[in-house]
C-alpha cells in the first residue's frame, strides 16, 4: 500500500462520510448504483469527495448529485474525473460549482422577469 492513513486523510472520509449520511443522498446514491452500476459519476471516491465536501450547504449537495444523476441518465454528462495536477480535464468541484451558478441565474431571471416565472421556475428546482 504505499499511502500512509494519517489523522488528517481520516478526518477527511470521517467529513465526507457524516456529510453523505442523510436519508435523501443515501437514496440517491442507492439509485444511481442501481441504475449505473460501476458506470456512476461519483463512483471513485475522489470524484465524490471532491462534489460533496465543496463549500456548499447540505441542500445544495442533494442538488448538484441529484443533477448530476439527471444529466448522466440523460446523456449530458458522460465523465467527472478527479483533479489531477496538470492533467486537462474539468474538476468534479468547479462542475459542482457550476451547478449551483447555474440554479442561482435561474432564481435570479424567476426574480427578475415573474411573467415567466411559469416558463423558468422547473429548472432550477429538485424534485
Amino acid at each position: 500500500m504505499g499511502k500512509e492513513w494519517n489523522q488528517e486523510t481520516l478526518s477527511r472520509y470521517l467529513s465526507l462520510g457524516r456529510r453523505l449520511k442523510k436519508a435523501k443522498v443515501e437514496s440517491l446514491i442507492m439509485l444511481w448504483e442501481m441504475c449505473e452500476k460501476r458506470n456512476a459519476l461519483v463512483d471513485q471516491i475522489g470524484v465524490l469527495r471532491a462534489v460533496a465536501t465543496t463549500h456548499m450547504t447540505d441542500e445544495e449537495v442533494i442538488y448538484v448529485l441529484w443533477t448530476l444523476f439527471c444529466e448522466q441518465r440523460a446523456g449530458l454528462r458522460t465523465s467527472l474525473h478527479a483533479h489531477r495536477v496538470g492533467a486537462d480535464v474539468r474538476a468534479p468541484s468547479t462542475a459542482a460549482k457550476s451547478i449551483i451558478l447555474r440554479r442561482n441565474i435561474y432564481t435570479h431571471c424567476i426574480a427578475s422577469f415573474p411573467k415567466l416565472k411559469d416558463a423558468i421556475a422547473p429548472f432550477p428546482s429538485v424534485r
